[in-house]
This record gives C-alpha cells, sequence and structure tokens, in this order.
C-alpha cells in the first residue's frame, strides 16, 4: 500500500477549512362572292384604339439581405480572460447553447479524464442549491463519497483495497477545488450584485480556474499549500476591496 502522510492532507484541510473561501393579335379578313352581284361595300375595318403605353416605372432597388452574425461561442476563445469575460456577459439562458466546459476540466488532454471531470462538475450542481457554508460542503463530501468527518487516509483505509489512498486523497483534492470554486462563484455573486465591475471579476475568475489547474497539477504537498495560500490571499484581498467599495 502506497504510503502517504497524514500531515499532506491534514495540513491542506486546516488551511481550507479555517478560511472563509470557500447559453428561421388577331385580325379578320373579307367575304368572297361566288355571283355577279357587287360584293357590298366594305366598310374599313376600325382602327383598334391604341392602348396607352405603360409608364415606365424606374426600377426598385430591393433591400440588401442582411445576413445575421453568427453568435459567438465562448468556448471557441483561446485566451482564458476573454473566454471568462465572455461567459460573464452572457445570460444563463444563453449559456445553456453553449457546450458544458469548467477550464479545471478543459486544461485536461486525457478525453477520459476530461468527461469524468465534467461528470464530477455536473453532480455537484445539486449543492449549490444548499445553504452557503456548512450545508453546501456537506453536500459536496457526500456527492464525491467522503465521510463527513475528515480522517487521515492511513486510517481511513486501513484494512482496504490496495488503490483506497490513492482514491480518497484524490477526493479531497475535489474537495479542496470545489472550495476555490465557490470562491469564485460568490465574486461573481457580486459582479451580478453590481459590487465588482467586469475587469475585477474576470480576473479573480481567471485567477481561480489558473490555480485549479495548477494545484491538480502539483507533484508535492509543499506546491499544493502554495496554491492554497495565494487563492486565500487573493480572496481576501477581494472581500475588503468589497467593504471598502461598500463603505464609501
Amino acid at each position: 500500500m502506497k504510503k502517504i502522510l497524514s500531515t499532506t492532507i491534514t495540513s491542506l484541510l486546516i488551511l481550507v477549512f479555517s478560511t472563509s473561501v470557500f447559453a428561421v393579335g388577331s385580325g379578320s379578313g373579307g367575304v368572297p362572292s361566288d355571283d355577279n352581284t357587287p360584293a357590298p361595300k366594305q366598310e374599313p375595318a376600325p382602327t383598334p384604339k391604341q392602348e396607352p403605353a405603360p409608364k415606365q416605372t424606374a426600377p426598385t432597388k430591393s433591400a440588401p439581405i442582411s445576413t445575421p452574425k453568427p453568435e459567438k461561442v465562448c468556448n471557441d476563445i483561446e485566451n482564458i480572460k476573454e473566454r471568462i469575460g465572455c461567459r460573464l456577459e452572457k445570460s444563463e439562458e444563453e449559456l445553456k447553447k453553449e457546450p458544458y466546459m469548467p477550464e479545471e476540466c478543459r486544461a485536461i488532454a486525457d478525453d477520459s479524464g476530461k468527461q469524468n471531470c465534467i461528470d464530477r462538475y455536473l453532480s455537484l450542481k445539486p449543492c449549490w442549491s444548499a445553504t452557503q457554508g456548512k450545508d453546501r460542503i456537506a453536500c459536496v463530501k457526500a456527492k464525491l463519497g467522503l465521510p463527513q468527518k475528515l480522517q487521515t487516509a492511513k486510517k481511513l483505509c486501513e484494512n482496504k483495497e490496495a488503490n483506497c489512498i490513492e482514491d480518497y486523497r484524490q477526493k479531497i483534492y475535489h474537495l479542496i477545488t470545489f472550495r476555490f470554486y465557490d470562491a469564485e462563484e460568490r465574486v461573481e455573486k457580486w459582479y451580478e450584485e453590481g459590487k465588482l465591475n467586469l475587469e475585477v471579476t474576470t480576473d479573480f475568475v481567471a485567477f481561480i480556474a489558473t490555480s485549479k489547474i495548477i494545484f491538480n497539477s502539483a507533484r508535492s504537498k509543499n506546491e499544493r499549500l502554495e496554491v492554497i495560500k495565494e487563492v486565500i490571499s487573493r480572496w481576501n484581498q477581494t472581500v475588503e476591496f468589497v467593504k471598502s467599495a461598500k463603505s464609501k
């Protein structure tokens, strides 16, 4: 069984859970005679009345057919900030017309891993209707298959399958990146309420999206802890910014 230090998960969780972070013409001829009877005097055929020539009118110009501009698909934009800014400016109904692709999942090259990531995000959607805080996190733990009271992997996986430790660790990591996601959603809500402008919101959301990707690719406990610290710091700065703007 792969060995894992209990401090790896414990340290990560202390940092994370001790903060509030978290698309529609005919003519006629005379009659011939068969005797000498003079033929009746031919009356001159009436001259047909000339109809006045139709008035010549200038040809009507047809209005040019305007081709509707194709709707911009945010997922097609390469730059992450421009892509996020595009999504922020669209309504929920507009976004439903686009393929669902969270930034964390977009960064996964493997098709199977990408789909697993999308499925995880979709499975956690019901948790957004839970009350912010403990209830929401309890919902996420249940959806991820985590115990409500977290333990060290070594203790939880005692006498269990060989892959238990790695599986448990990955679920813990998913829980942490959800906390990042929770912070992102709160900032987007402040944007919708007019507490933050588009530029500040886009920068924060792009920062969180990038942080999740860096966290997932980290190869050591220290690297992951560094990402968590940076997210907490950026979150606190944003909270202070909103508070100061409100007090003015």
